[in-house]
């Protein structure tokens, strides 16, 4: 949309005008695919849906292992606690998404309707009873995860935020808020009386939170180095933060029911790290590049939440689950405008 700018007064004025429709945007971080030249020209990216994929496990050493299911536009996908399934999410590129449920072992899907219009993201209880997901109005709503009854709303705010995971205990899940200094970190309770609150809340954005196993260690995404990488800290008394990775992290946390930390790096790497912890301490293990050092395929490369973080490992952390394009790598288009200003004189 272009619309006039009266520079001295500092103020819009005339109505809004579409130059191109269907531009493909990024509602998380906020961006868009378009770029505006000094010398009137504009390059564009319109929104396409993802790639045809195949889901496919692999072992940790990058042995590919088996697949599951026939291909799809997959967007995200992650295996549900008990390892007997799977949730992924295709999309149309036209903003309309469908989470479906695979049986892990005949492959077989069926839909998983949330009762809401539009919905945006969905996590699994750990017990895997209740499914959290946002309604697209700025509601946190359960649902069960048979998709008998109705839903449930327990928090509703007016700020950006997305979902990030579920309590080991299944007592808390953890939201990504953002606020005056950028993300926080934020707990909600989804039961009894307590309100949600801010966990983490600095002039630094910090976000991507998951509980170790036994609740006493929160992993986070922070940019406080000036790079986004992974940090674990103590929980509910946080102390001092500790760094996991040193050259970057896009997003990462506990492996699920593992004693590991796992992190994706710039280049789309997957590193591993074994932990050892006792009731106040914890130590890290040498990192290992997975996968033999192929870049994981669809990871989203912008700053801020991922959406939803992945959680491909299967129960024991010894397999990983992912959506693998059966084309091979594809480029979008850019298409160039020469004249846009040209539109203008409809303003």
């Amino acid at each position: 949309m272009v619309q006039r700018f009266h520079a001295s007064r500092l103020a819009l004025t005339g109505q809004p005008f579409p130059i191109v429709s269907g531009i493909s945007f990024n509602p998380r971080a906020a961006t868009a695919g378009y770029a505006f030249s000094k010398q009137g020209l504009i390059v564009y990216q319109l929104a396409t849906p993802p790639p045809p994929s195949r889901l496919t496990w692999f072992s940790l050493s990058g042995e590919r292992l088996a697949t599951v299911g026939k291909p799809a536009p997959f967007s995200s996908v992650s295996v549900l606690p008990g390892g007997h399934e799977a949730i992924a999410q295709t999309e149309d590129g036209n903003g309309h998404a469908a989470l479906w449920i695979y049986d892990l072992e005949s492959g077989q899907r069926r839909r998983f309707d949330p009762g809401e219009t539009p919905f945006q993201e969905a996590l699994w209880s750990p017990d895997e009873r209740q499914v959290a997901f946002a309604d697209g109005r700025g509601n946190v709503v359960l649902k069960t995860a048979s998709g008998s009854g109705p839903s449930r709303k327990v928090f509703s705010l007016q700020e950006p935020w997305s979902l990030s995971a579920w309590s080991a205990n299944g007592r808390l899940l953890i939201l990504n808020v953002l606020g005056a200094g950028g993300w926080d970190v934020w707990m909600l309770p989804v039961r009894g009386k307590q309100k949600p609150h801010p966990f983490l809340q600095t002039p630094y954005n910090e976000y991507d939170g998951t509980f170790s196993a036994n609740g006493r260690w929160l992993s986070y995404i922070s940019d406080a180095s000036g790079r986004s990488e992974l940090y674990v800290v103590g929980y509910p008394r946080r102390g001092a933060p500790l760094q996991v990775s040193t050259k970057g992290a896009v997003f990462g946390g506990w492996v699920p029911r593992q004693s590991e930390l796992a992190y994706v790096t710039a280049q789309a790497q997957l590193v591993i790290i074994k932990v050892r912890t006792t009731e106040n301490q914890l130590q890290l293990g040498k990192p290992e590049v997975a996968l033999r050092g192929h870049s994981i395929p669809g990871i989203e490369r912008y700053p801020g939440p991922h959406p939803a973080p992945a959680n491909f490992f299967s129960p024991n952390g010894k397999r990983v689950l992912l959506a693998v394009p059966v084309a091979g790598r594809t480029s979008e288009k850019l298409t160039l405008l020469t004249d846009w200003k040209a539109a203008t004189t409809r303003l």
